[in-house]
């Protein structure tokens, strides 16, 4: 059965046995588990659900069979926990090779004890090597978060839902689509994601505004689509300031982020010995 280490008060105790039952029924062990959605990006509030994301490494045979790539446990809203689990040889695939965003951040969130619940020592080792992580934030990761923010599940998305949704659900998919570009520009500007926003209080304070409904649609659209603009013109070097809005609050959010000059040029993907040290390191192959 899975291997698994239990630290006290790393989360809420029902919401962390049900998701160990969840996980339970794998044959293999645990690589990584730690919190995702609000509790990774230091925005929770007090009734924020606890949502987890395991690295499941499973036996070849388990693998073939069933072919567990990604999944996510999904429960009623309020209720603990949903949990998004992959299996080890797909979570190198998705990060080193997809630059996929939740795998990505795991990795770059490792050393975050409020994040990290547990990880192998077999996976922190192979995660500290120098360089590697690095080698993780590449323009591929950039377009990533651009295409989530603007795609079916983002502003497309509150397009197409804005007449039918209640308000508050409303507000949470304006919040995660600001917090993708708020995670988009600072990758392509700095070099590195912004990913725990309690080192920014102003940033925090948006994001906890969003989530409640401070801002209207037309000032949330706004914002959101000045900021992926903005990260574009990062990603083509074009440095520009931003451009005045209507609000003056989140006109102050966007210049608190600094103009784009100088940014550390990003690679295009993820070098393919990145992978082949990984498949060597926790694969075993």
């Amino acid at each position: 059965k899975l291997q698994f280490l239990y630290f006290i008060g790393m989360s809420p105790p029902t919401a962390l046995e049900k998701c160990w039952d969840k996980l339970s029924v794998f044959d293999g062990k645990i690589l990584y588990l730690g919190y995702e959605g609000s509790r990774r990006y230091g925005v929770a509030g007090e009734t924020s659900d606890a949502d987890f994301f395991a690295v499941i490494c499973m036996k070849t045979e388990a693998v073939v069979c069933e072919n567990p790539i990604w999944e996510t446990d999904k429960t009623p809203d309020g209720v603990e926990p949903d949990i998004s689990f992959v299996e080890a040889a797909a979570a190198g695939d998705l990060g080193a090779v997809r630059a996929d965003y939740r795998v990505v951040e795991s990795v770059l969130m490792l050393n975050d004890n409020a994040v990290t619940i547990y990880a192998d020592p077999d996976w922190v080792k192979f995660w500290s090597v120098e360089g590697v992580t690095d080698c993780l934030v590449t323009n591929q990761l950039v377009e990533n978060y651009l295409a989530e923010a603007e795609g079916k599940k983002g502003l497309r998305l509150i397009e197409k839902i804005k007449s039918t949704t209640p308000p508050e659900k409303l507000f949470k998919k304006w919040y995660i689509v600001t917090r993708i570009a708020l995670t988009a520009y600072s990758t392509a500007s700095n070099g590195r994601p912004t990913l725990n926003f309690t080192a920014n209080p102003t940033l925090q304070k948006l994001l906890l505004d969003v989530r409640t409904g401070v801002y209207t649609y037309e000032e949330l659209h706004e914002f959101c689509t000045t900021l992926l603009d903005a990260t574009r013109r990062v990603m083509k070097g074009e440095a520009t300031p931003f451009p005045r809005i209507s609000n003056t609050t989140l006109e102050e959010a966007l210049l608190s982020l600094g103009n784009a000059e100088g940014r550390k040029k990003l690679l295009e993907a993820t070098p393919e010995w990145v992978m082949e040290e990984y498949k060597k390191a926790l694969l075993g192959r």
